[in-house]
């Protein structure tokens, strides 16, 4: 979150859409990563996992950040899927583990 704050500069209108965008469309996304694993279709992994990427590292939920580059590389080379299970639950739990937190920090702006 620390970066957010930095590079916003002071724009907590900026503070606040960049959370709710990621409360609102992370949800998706990762529903729709775990159907390409469920399918095996490490092109749709490495979509998602690119597409998601972004937001958690923007939060600076850097755990899963990096989680989710390591997905896409294991994509990217169509291999590990057991692995990329792994850390797909994983980035569930820090999801879960960090709404919460970014639920209260709206409030709070």
């Amino acid at each position: 979150m620390s970066y957010l704050v930095e590079h916003a500069d002071g724009d907590l209108e900026f503070l606040k859409d960049m959370i709710q965008i990621f409360l609102n469309d992370t949800p998706k996304i990762l529903g729709e990563l775990k159907v390409s694993i469920d399918e095996g279709d490490f092109e749709k992994i490495k979509f998602n996992s690119h597409s998601m990427k972004g937001g958690f590292l923007t939060l600076g939920i850097t755990e899963a950040g990096e989680l989710i580059r390591e997905i896409e590389i294991l994509a990217d080379q169509k291999n590990n899927l057991d692995l990329i299970i792994k850390h797909y639950s994983k980035i569930e739990k820090l999801f879960n583990s960090s709404k919460p937190l970014l639920e209260k920090e709206l409030i709070d702006l």
